[in-house]
Order: structure tokens, then sequence, then C-alpha cells
């Protein structure tokens, strides 16, 4: 009997170790599980960041090809005016040619802005790609440590055996 009672603790004391285990293989899925989430999401917070970039950038862009265009058109009907008004017109076009010279200006920084962004985005991109790296490192760790889990287990199994022949 007392054999018996043994052989159940034994048998009780090896499940509470595999459902420790198990609790503990259980949290680190999770933690894994977290890790890709937050990695996702880090990627979404990226994405839409750039998507606000790049439309702030068009609307720019919109913008001053709308005043740019509104300008010609205010120095085209001056000039069809008359001969007396030739000097307003030729002031017009000074200033036309003023605001195209900053709207030049403006898209230059522009395009400057948006190769920074880029570059910030290939940065951001890096640092997720190493992200990823360290995840897949993780998982081959864990893949090892459960491997070298598993032999430890059936060393013991051995063992034990052995033991009892």
């Amino acid at each position: 009997d007392l054999r018996v009672s043994a052989e159940e603790l034994k048998n009780k004391r090896i499940m509470v170790a595999d459902a420790f285990k198990e609790k503990s293989r259980a949290a680190q899925e999770a933690t894994r599980a977290n890790a890709r989430i937050e990695i996702q999401d880090q990627e979404l917070v990226i994405k839409a960041n750039q998507i606000v970039s790049l439309i702030e950038r068009v609307e720019q862009l919109q913008s001053v090809e709308r005043e740019r265009d509104r300008y010609r058109e205010l120095a085209d009907l001056r000039a069809g005016l008359a001969q007396g008004v030739m000097d307003q017109v030729a002031e017009d076009i000074v200033f036309a040619e003023r605001v195209r010279d900053e709207h030049v200006s403006t898209v230059k920084k522009l395009s400057k802005d948006n190769k920074e962004t880029k570059r910030m985005m290939m940065d951001q991109q890096t640092v997720v790609a190493k992200l990823r790296s360290q995840v897949q490192e993780y998982k081959n760790r864990e893949a090892n440590a459960s491997l070298v889990s598993a032999a430890m287990e059936r060393r013991n199994k051995i063992a034990a055996s052995s033991k009892k022949r």
C-alpha cells in the first residue's frame, strides 16, 4: 500500500511539474504574442504617420499650384485691358515671379523634407527589421531550450528506468 501511495505521490509530483512547465510555456507564448502585437502596432503607427505626412505634402503642393495659377490668371486679365495699365501688369508679373520663386523654394524645401522623411522611414524600417530579428532570435532560443528540456527529460526518464532495473 505504501508503494502504491509513493507511486501515486510520484505521479502527482510529475503532474504538478508538468503543469508548471505548461504554465511557463503559456507565459512565454503570451510574451511572444505581445511582442508581435507591439511590433505590428509600431508598424501601423509608422505607416499612419507616413500617410498623414504624404497627405499634408500633397495638400501643400496643391495649394502652391492653385496660388500660382491664380496669380497667372490675374496677370493675364490685366494684360488684356489696355495700354494704360501696362505698368500695373508689369508689377503683377514681377510679383507673380517672386511668388513663383518662393513657391519653387517651398517645393525644393518640401522635396528635401520628403527625402528626410523617406530616410527616417528607412531608419524606422531598419528598427522594425532589428526587432523582428530579435523576436526570431528569441524564438530560436526558446526552440533550443525546448529541445534541451526534452532531451534532459528523456535522459532523466532513461536514468530513472535504469535505476529501477
